[in-house]
Parts: C-alpha cells; sequence; structure tokens
C-alpha cells in the first residue's frame, strides 16, 4: 500500500552516501571493451572520445512476469563478441581490431556452423556441453526469455552501457544484442530477434550477467559499480553541491583531500576526475562537482556516474609512489569482490560521498521490487483509496506506480 501525491514537491535535500553504496545490479558495459575505454572516452569532458554510436540494442532478461509478448528463447554466452578477455580456452581472438564483434573470437562462427543444433532450447544443454563449453559460467540458456522494453532502460550510446530501470533480482540473467559504428564501419555482437525470425529457434546473444555472478567468471566485471543513486529523481542543476570525503585514521573527522603532504593540495574530487571544468564547462578546474548532464549526471533518475570505472581502487592508486603507500587509502575490493564481502571491510569503508540538491519529486514510486503480483498495489490518498486505471497506472514489470 502506498500514499500518492498528485504535488510537484521541490525541496533542499541533504545526501551522505558511503563508498560501498554503489547503486547494485542495474548499470552494465555492453562488454569488456567499453569497460576497457570507459575512462579514456570520459577523460575531456564535456567531449566523449569514444568514437562509437550504438545505434540499436535488444535486452534480454530471465522472464519472471509470465507474460507472453515479446518472449524468445535466448542462449546468453560470456565470451561472445569479446577479442581481449576471452574466459574460456575453446575460443581464440579473431583479426586486427580489438572492437567487440561476433568475429572478434571463434565463439560465433562455431556457434553457427558446428553448434547451430543448441538453438533447439531442448538439445542446448548436451550441445554445448558436449563441446566443452560450462553450464552457469560461458553460457546460460533461458527459456521465453523477455525482452525489455526501451522504457525499462538507458543507453548511453557513446560510452557503451546500459542502466536498468529496475535493479535486477539476484538470480536474473540479464542479456543483450547490440550494433555500432565506429570508424564507419557497423558491427554487430550477438543476434536480434528480427535475424532469427522463426521463434521456435533460439537467440545466440551476449550475456553480461549470469544465475549466479560471482568474480571468477567472465563477464564479472560488466557490472558498473561506479554509479551512486542520490534517492531522487528529477534532479535540478540550481544549487547542487557533491563532494567525496574521507574519514582520517588520526583526528577522525572527515577530509576532502588526501592527508599525504604531495596530496593535500587537490581535492579527492579532482584525483576522481570530477572536478576538471568551470561553471562554463571549460577545462578549469574549480574546486566543485562538474555536473554534465549524461555523464557524470542522470537527472531524471537521480545518479551521479564517476568517470573513472574504479573510483575509490585503480584510479587512487596512480597518485601514490607504492602500493604499501595507497594501502591505507584504497578500496580496490569494491571492485574485486562480492558486494557482500566488499562491505565487511569496516577499515577499508571510510569514504563518504555528501551532496545537496534541490529535486522535483513527480508522481511517479518506486515499489522497491521488479515483477510485482498484478493486482497486489493499493494507493491511497488523503485516506482515500485511489482506482487503478484512472488514478494511477502501475508497471507490474518494473516495480513503479
Amino acid at each position: 500500500s502506498q500514499d500518492a501525491t498528485s504535488r510537484v514537491v521541490v525541496q533542499l535535500t541533504t545526501v551522505e552516501i558511503k563508498a560501498d553504496q554503489y547503486d547494485e545490479k542495474r548499470h552494465f558495459c555492453l562488454g569488456h571493451y567499453f569497460r576497457d575505454t570507459y575512462d579514456a572516452s570520459m577523460a575531456q569532458l564535456p567531449n566523449i572520445l569514444s568514437g562509437i554510436t550504438i545505434n540499436r540494442v535488444e535486452v534480454w532478461v530471465t522472464n519472471k512476469t509470465g507474460v507472453t509478448s515479446n518472449t524468445r528463447h535466448i542462449v546468453a554466452l560470456a565470451d561472445l563478441g569479446e577479442h581481449s578477455h576471452i574466459g574460456s580456452p575453446l575460443w581464440t581472438p579473431q583479426g586486427a581490431d580489438n572492437v567487440p564483434a561476433n568475429g572478434a573470437n571463434s565463439l560465433y562462427p562455431t556457434l553457427t556452423s558446428q553448434l547451430a543444433a543448441a538453438r533447439d532450447i531442448s538439445q542446448t544443454t548436451p550441445t554445448l556441453d558436449g563441446y566443452g563449453l560450462v553450464g552457469g559460467a560461458d553460457y546460460e540458456k533461458l527459456e521465453n526469455a523477455r525482452r525489455l522494453n526501451s522504457s525499462e532502460y538507458i543507453l548511453n550510446s557513446a560510452l557503451g552501457y546500459i542502466s536498468l530501470r529496475s535493479a535486477l533480482q539476484t538470480d536474473q540473467v540479464l542479456a543483450v544484442a547490440y550494433e555500432y559504428t565506429w570508424r564507419g564501419q557497423r558491427y554487430q555482437v550477438g543476434e536480434f530477434s528480427t535475424d532469427v525470425k522463426d521463434n521456435g529457434q533460439a537467440l545466440f546473444v551476449k550475456a553480461l550477467r549470469n544465475t549466479s555472478c560471482s568474480p571468477q567468471m567472465a563477464n564479472w566485471p560488466l557490472m558498473m559499480k561506479n554509479v551512486y543513486s542520490l534517492g531522487a529523481g528529477s534532479l535540478q542543476r540550481d544549487k547542487f553541491k557533491f563532494d567525496i570525503k574521507i574519514l582520517s585514521d588520526t583526528t577522525g573527522v572527515y577530509l576532502s583531500y588526501l592527508p599525504l603532504p604531495a596530496l593535500k593540495s587537490k581535492k579527492i574530487l579532482s584525483l576522481m576526475g570530477l572536478d576538471r571544468l568551470d561553471n562554463n564547462n571549460k577545462r578549469n578546474p574549480n574546486g566543485v562537482f562538474d555536473y554534465v548532464e549524461g555523464y557524470t549526471v542522470h537527472a531524471a533518475t537521480g545518479r551521479i556516474y564517476f568517470p573513472t570505472v574504479e573510483p575509490f581502487g585503480s584510479t587512487l592508486r596512480q597518485y601514490f609512489a607504492s602500493d604499501a603507500e595507497a594501502e591505507p587509502y584504497l578500496y580496490q575490493e569494491l571492485y574485486d569482490s562480492t558486494h557482500t564481502q566488499a562491505k565487511q571491510l569496516a577499515e577499508k569503508n571510510k569514504y563518504v560521498l555528501v551532496g545537496e540538491y534541490k529535486a522535483s519529486k513527480n508522481n511517479e514510486i518506486q515499489l522497491g521490487s521488479m515483477n510485482v503480483p498484478r493486482g497486489s498495489v493499493v494507493v491511497t490518498a488523503g485516506g482515500m483509496t485511489l482506482t487503478e486505471g484512472t488514478d494511477y497506472r502501475v508497471d507490474y514489470a518494473s516495480g513503479v506506480v
């Protein structure tokens, strides 16, 4: 039961987020290439240096809704499209270009020739296991996977990642097919539903997340761990403030700089690439967070995107002379360990993201879970029960009123 209001409320809100509270199971790079090039592509904001434009994408998830429209059998493969990060010894890189493509390694050609029987979903497991692939790690077989509609995710077409409107459940598989342009040429990873028109035949697509995802898996790094939710939508740039601080081991107070002689003159915000610009987006650091809509901030969803993939890990490491000097200040486990394991390292979790913002909270209520049972939501306003379909709508799949 939710209490709703039709007013738009504008308020000034303060927020404090610990470094381990990244927005989990929601943001994913479409391949290792995009993770590898993310930092360099964001280095010259507001200009994006990727040279890539993603033209179209299809996103598939484990179907927990019972819906039968926009569904297909899929076989999602972790190594599909990869050139430099191939998890299985079965596949070898192909071609000179390090960009993602179905022909980037020998997996897809093998699938479409020797392993084509895997398109029959009843034969997928014996066909692939018989060749040496490992179910749950190298591939996932999904019957009647659900294709997300475009309102259920946001695609960053230059940086190559998707942000889901609702976080995945723990055991949900996420897979994609996409097409992009690079240096005037078109490339494709995975198969679109229009490529294989027979609905009885499974599509071969790229697995971004497996049923059980662990750091040992090939696609583990693809979940982004550099995005933080401020807890409100419709952010306004006016009066927006954001900073990063560290708890001093010696004084017990939070500092906006690292307490080392060589680094005290620079704010942590600057070390992490979030202060390169002035208020006019010119390259002139001014001690203030770089608010670049669509890249460091997504105002509609209220999220902060760091311009590096490992801000509290490898990004900070480059400023220290040795591992021993860096160790007290790094939280590399955020990126190398599971979320649960990383959160248990209290001595590492001493960074805090602090902010102040003005947001228009609109009539959208996030229920906090996907695949809500139909008819289970009751909305009241002023003590009166509202009528579904007249006063409000419910997206049961994504859990939004």
